[in-house]
């Protein structure tokens, strides 16, 4: 049985819970993510990358299994380099 695959198509998703959720072949492209909780998530072929923002308040850990693009993990940058510790100092 193939696995069940949801697409978040044009929407605005805002103040959304995905806490503990286990996510398997979702896509948003055209979404805005505004303030999405992924806390202990579970994703499994999600893709973000055609989102047209990626406003993620907490949970950029659970992010392993989703595809970004390349500008998008520049926008999650400063939270992936909080979450490790990486302090960002510039001259």
């Amino acid at each position: 049985m193939a696995p069940h695959r949801q697409t978040f198509v044009d929407c605005l998703l805002r103040d959304v819970d995905f806490a503990g959720a286990a996510l398997t072949g979702v896509s948003f492209p055209g979404t805005t993510l505004d303030g999405v909780d992924f806390t202990k998530a579970t994703l499994t072929r999600v893709d973000l990358s055609e989102a047209t923002a990626l406003g993620i308040t907490s949970g950029v850990a659970a992010l392993k299994g989703a595809t970004i693009s390349t500008p998008q993990l520049l926008d999650i940058a400063p939270a992936l380099a909080q979450h490790i510790g990486l302090t960002v100092k510039d001259a």
